[in-house]
């Protein structure tokens, strides 16, 4: 059994709707049936449900098809332990047969193909994705010296050893945290049997840091893209924050030098399988949040 995923980092991004970006078929009735997401800022699930990319777009489902065919469908979306979305639509009416989906969005929840394979239950249907979503990047091991106070002072003190100095008066919290046992890379990533996210996608997307496409998210696609950008952290706690809407995550923000220059190591030297990443993570004034 592959180790539990404890820890994650979503970074914000921008999507841009296709107008569409998804339309679905049905063999009888109303089709096709379009779908669009409005153009915003979003996050990866750890957000709220307004911003979380993955349930505004099952909101944005539910709105289309009811309104559409003139019948009530619901559409829920949920994250798997290992970070794979399935988006289930139930209704008493028609079901779809058949869904396309724009680029680059559904290189962006994980699905095969613009066209992923649509599972039919009573009353249901189901479109599982066959890798982790992109822009949420999973950790199972997180050694962390906890937050820090730091606040910036000029001060000295007299002769006599009274200190005496100003202080800025804004105070903000730091943590360095290493994480441990991430793959080198998705090839790395399926010979181990785990499902973290790598460090780097394979040999052939080296120079495409960053690039949505139909393949696995890394950590590295995460650095060439978060500078400067609000990230959710869950701090140990991503299995709970899965289903939890009371459950807390940080909002952090990756400081530039750690973007522009990862510390880097082999978990154990000579061995190529796995990295250790160190970085600090700075609180945002807004130090939390939660997915309700």
């Amino acid at each position: 059994m592959p180790p539990s995923i404890t820890c994650a980092l979503a970074p914000s991004f921008v999507h841009t709707s296709a107008s569409p970006d998804a339309t679905f078929t049905f063999a009888s009735g109303t089709s096709p049936v379009t779908v669009s997401l409005s153009t915003g800022t979003y996050r990866m699930w750890l957000a709220p449900s307004a911003t979380c990319y993955l349930r505004a777009l099952a909101a944005a489902i539910t709105t289309a098809l009811t309104t559409a065919r003139a019948a009530t469908y619901t559409c829920i979306a949920s994250l798997s332990a290992s970070g794979v979305v399935t988006l289930r639509i139930v209704s008493a009416a028609g079901l779809p047969t058949g869904v396309t989906i724009a680029a680059p969005m559904w290189q962006l929840v994980g699905y095969a193909s613009a066209t992923p394979t649509i599972d039919t239950g009573s009353g249901l249907v189901d479109i599982a994705g066959s890798l982790p979503v992109w822009h949420l990047a999973t950790f199972v091991e997180r050694v962390s010296a906890d937050w820090q106070q730091r606040t910036a002072v000029a001060s000295a003190e007299t002769a006599g050893g009274i200190g005496y100095g100003v202080t800025s008066g804004i105070t903000r919290w730091q943590d360095e945290l290493t994480f441990g046992f991430i793959p080198r890379d998705p090839t790395f990533g399926t010979s181990l049997g785990v499902s973290q996210t790598p460090w780097e996608p394979d040999a052939a997307y080296l120079t495409a840091l960053g690039t949505v496409g139909a393949r696995a998210y890394s950590v590295s696609d995460l650095l060439s893209t978060a500078m400067g950008k609000t990230c959710a952290f869950a701090a140990g706690n991503f299995q709970a924050l899965r289903t939890s809407t009371g459950e807390r995550y940080h909002l952090v923000t990756i400081p530039g030098r750690e973007c522009g220059a990862p510390r880097l190591a082999r978990l154990r030297a000579g061995w190529d399988a796995y990295r250790r990443w160190t970085t600090a993570l700075i609180r945002q004034s807004t130090p939390t949040g939660t997915r309700a």
